[in-house]
């Protein structure tokens, strides 16, 4: 039987036997000695030592709770602040702001495509993505009943591509009806893109068959959930895909021979 040979390690000082001669006692100490120079476990009890006394300096000054707010929450107890309506207002503007930036200069779709990229062959689990989507119709649910988070969300929702393009067709034309999709007017749970100005309850949907495709997997489930909602209160809708904007006559013909009146 070999003896075993004492040793210390370099970087922490412990002491070491082993029958083979070693510099360190595990391998954590050998990356940590790859990381800088070792030091001794007298110098490292005097690092210690001064960073205790430079935080008690800092907590008695108060610049301690400045650099970690977290931490001072903990041990005092104090919750953070809420923001207010007017915050959340100007941080959704910023947003806006910088998301037009990158949209300019193109690193917007060199985003998307990253992370398109990096989500490719990711098994997701249909049971966290059910809950998630619960989770967000609830939510949703429960602050459309608050009219000031309607009007909150009305000043910074704007009308999209397509939604512009009806905007200046009915301008082109006079059709009686304005768009309320930035969130103005609601029916129950529905919040619909165009609505008539003559007194008359009609509705017009804008919508684009791939994207209710995807979400309502066919455009009929869409059309029956809306006008299930709509017919609760008296109203009646036109849906308008993007498409039909190619054909100006046939369109105008549509609108203006849909419901009681016939102008």
């Amino acid at each position: 039987m070999k003896d075993n040979i004492i040793s210390k390690c370099k970087f922490c000082g412990s002491t070491i036997s082993s029958t083979k001669p070693r510099e360190f006692c595990s391998q954590s100490c050998i990356n940590k000695n790859r990381k800088g120079n070792s030091v001794s476990p007298e110098a490292r009890l005097h690092i210690i030592n001064a960073n205790q006394k430079i935080r008690q300096k800092q907590m008695t000054d108060g610049t301690w709770w400045l650099r970690y707010p977290k931490a001072a929450r903990t041990q005092t107890g104090v919750k953070k602040k809420k923001r207010t309506s007017e915050q959340n207002l100007q941080n959704s503007v910023r947003a806006i702001e910088i998301i037009k930036k990158l949209k300019t200069d193109g690193r917007w779709e060199e985003g998307n495509k990253k992370r398109s990229f990096a989500l490719k062959g990711k098994p997701q689990n249909i049971e966290i993505v059910k809950k998630r989507k619960l989770s967000v119709k609830q939510s949703l649910s429960e602050k459309r009943k608050n009219p000031q988070w309607l009007l909150e969300r009305s000043k910074t929702r704007f009308p999209n591509k397509a939604e512009n393009n009806f905007i200046s067709f009915f301008n082109k034309y006079n059709l009686p009806y304005k768009y309320t999709g930035n969130a103005t007017f609601w029916i129950e749970s529905c919040n619909p893109d165009f609505v008539n100005t003559n007194g008359e309850k009609i509705a017009i949907e804008v919508f684009c068959d791939y994207v209710k495709n995807r979400e309502h997997t066919s455009v009929d489930n869409y059309i029956k959930k809306r006008n299930e909602t709509f017919t609760k209160y008296g109203w009646k809708a036109i849906y308008i895909e993007n498409k039909e904007l190619e054909n100006e006559e046939k369109l105008i013909e549509k609108i203006k021979n849909f419901g009681d009146k016939k102008w």
